[in-house]
């Protein structure tokens, strides 16, 4: 199964694209998937996207197909999937 993950912000720099396809297992939640894909970047890719605890960071937005996902509740991983990964935008 293929998604299609979309970076934004400080994870697109850290990437250094601005999105890649994902293969995932046909059962693979998409915290897996991401701490898979974190894994192949620098440290701080992840430091953005999970928090100390393991879990996802309150101040990153995730939406699915274009619709805000609740990280308490994400929905399965669908073939095609658009991912998009927001970090909070700091600055002044």
């Amino acid at each position: 199964m293929r998604i299609h993950v979309k970076y934004m912000g400080q994870l697109r720099h850290l990437a250094q694209r601005d999105e890649e396809v994902v293969e995932t297992a046909a059962n693979e939640t998409l915290e897996a998937a991401l701490r898979r894909v974190a894994g192949a970047y620098d440290a701080a890719f992840g430091q953005i996207l999970f928090d100390p605890t393991g879990g996802f960071r309150p101040s990153v937005t995730i939406l699915i197909n274009d619709a805000p996902a609740h990280k308490s509740a994400l929905p399965p991983l669908r073939d095609g999937d658009m991912v998009t990964l927001l970090p909070a935008i700091a600055g002044g």
